[in-house]
């Protein structure tokens, strides 16, 4: 048997302690998943640039790109999603606060994604251009059309009303706005999407932000509205007020993803992953060491088993990754993990950017496979420094455009989602 070096990681807490954890070697995917298509995508937090960058499964870096301007220090979401239509992933990024609430799409090398009937790169305003609170952002089949196509799904920062919002795929508003949480709950709220019930169909997932209670709720989408399916559940102790950061992963390779949760910041790194039901699956652990408390940032596949039309062909070879991936928040070093399956089987490990970098690391996952793209030379870098900007608004719908409604349907919410009885 191959001996296998072991190497010291150092974590700084924010109490200025310093924790060591063994780190094994990167061990790359399991055999069944497709490791050259896999893809995790990381996007730095507050204090580094909006630098994005892609890595396969064993930490092998593909591609990075600054998403916005480089001045701009609040960090940058990411998710990734199939808007082409075609099975292959693109890359969303958001901003973090501090940034206006320019939403952009990227071809995996970075490049800008140029749309079905766009001719720039698919940007816009998710929201007021002068909210300046950060974006939390995914994508996901909301309407399990038969192409396949992705829509784009926002939340808010910490300091605006939790409004909800859902984009057509080439970034036009679908007007299917919700509140996810009280009106005057102004913590934040994070979202994720993954077809949690195996009926094709995505559904979202949002967490309350800090502030809140660790609250998770499913919405559907449902006779051109976006419902909540029951009552949501608490992730954690109804106590905690740090947040609960979510995505989604098929660990059971039976078409229903499971919800994966992280506590925010103040929370131990407990990752668990619950059922539709919010009943706990089999998978709870520590991502980190025990005793760091800067939260944890969590993304996974959902589930993108699908049979996808491509010209007269079909694409069937679209990976289900039952794998998911964690980036620790502010105070911890930028060390990746990801795990797969059932029991959350480790696949490997490895750093994203600099040791030396705590600002945190958000974390996203998706299967890159070759496909056609619409692709063009990335837009010249915006000159501003106070945050990214847009350059476009939203154009015509594509082929692809959900039904929308005029107003926003009400929440059903009966379970308390942050402390002092605000539901």
């Amino acid at each position: 048997m191959k001996a296998r070096r072991i190497r010291i990681g150092l974590l700084m807490l924010g109490t200025g302690a310093v924790a060591l954890w063994l780190i094994s070697p990167a061990q790359g995917a399991t055999p069944g998943v497709n490791a050259a298509r896999a893809r995790i995508i990381t996007g730095a937090g507050p204090g580094g640039g909006p630098d994005v960058r892609v890595f396969g499964t064993d930490g092998s870096q593909k591609a990075e790109f600054f998403a916005y301007d480089a001045g701009f220090h609040g960090g940058v979401r990411v998710a990734t999603g199939h808007l082409n239509c075609d099975g292959a992933s693109q890359i969303v990024t958001a901003p973090g606060p501090g940034g206006g609430p320019n939403v952009k799409v990227f071809n995996q090398d970075g490049t800008g994604y140029v749309g079905v009937n766009r001719t720039t790169q698919t940007s816009f305003f998710a929201y007021d251009a002068s909210m300046t609170s950060g974006v939390s952002v995914a994508v996901g089949d909301l309407d399990g059309d038969t192409h396949a196509c992705d829509e784009i799904i926002t939340g808010t920062g910490p300091g605006a009303p939790p409004l909800l919002r859902v984009f057509n795929n080439d970034g036009s508003n679908a007007n299917l706005d919700v509140m996810a949480y009280d009106p005057n709950f102004k913590g934040g709220f994070w979202v994720a999407t993954g077809d949690v019930d195996g009926d094709g169909k995505d559904e979202i997932i949002t967490g309350a932000g800090s502030g809140g209670g660790p609250h998770v709720k499913i919405w559907k989408y449902v006779n051109g509205a976006i419902t909540q399916v029951g009552g949501g559940f608490m992730a954690y102790d109804p106590g905690f007020s740090g947040g609960v950061r979510v995505g989604t992963a098929d660990l059971h390779d039976n078409t229903k993803s499971d919800i994966i949760t992280a506590p925010g910041s103040g929370g131990g790194p407990n990752v668990k992953a619950f059922l539709a039901n919010g009943n706990l699956d089999s998978v709870s652990f520590m991502a980190y060491e025990p005793g760091f408390a800067g939260g944890v940032f969590v993304g996974g596949d959902g589930n993108h088993t699908r049979s996808v039309s491509v010209g007269p062909s079909t694409n069937t070879a679209i990976d289900d990754l039952q794998m998911f991936a964690t980036g620790p928040g502010a105070g911890g070093g930028p060390h990746i993990n990801s795990y797969r399956g059932a029991n959350a089987t480790s696949q490997g490990d490895f750093f994203a950017y600099d040791k030396g970098f705590l600002g945190g690391v958000a974390v996203a996952m998706g299967d890159f496979g070759a496909a056609t793209t619409t692709t063009t030379t990335q837009p010249p870098k915006s000159t501003t420094t106070q945050g990214p900007t847009s350059s476009t608004g939203s154009t015509a719908s594509t082929a692809s455009t959900m039904p929308t409604t005029t107003s926003a349907p009400a929440t059903t919410s009966t379970t308390c989602a942050v402390s002092g009885g605000q539901c």
